[in-house]
């Protein structure tokens, strides 16, 4: 009778130590983010979705471009007035 005792906690034993081994492969395997190294923290950008209409401004950034071409143009023709004033 010892014996079958004896037998059955050896087979318990055994039982316990495969499951034991399982759950840390399990647990080294499955969670390897437990062992590296966390990345370094990034800048967060916010930003707000505003609506959106029917109507576009597209116009508005042809407008300055205008203005900023013209304003050069001038520049350019006050130089060349200057440099003719120059020459005589």
């Amino acid at each position: 009778m010892k014996e079958q005792e004896d037998k059955k906690f050896q087979r318990a034993i055994i039982v316990s130590a495969i499951l034991h081994l399982v759950l840390v492969g399990i647990f080294f395997f499955g969670f390897p983010s437990v062992f590296e190294k966390l990345p370094e923290e990034q800048d967060v950008m916010t930003f707000e979705i505003l609506p959106t209409s029917e109507l576009s401004n597209v116009l508005v950034p042809v407008v300055v471009v205008v203005v900023v071409v013209a304003k050069k143009l001038q520049l350019q023709l006050q130089l060349a007035h200057k440099k003719q004033k120059y020459r005589c």
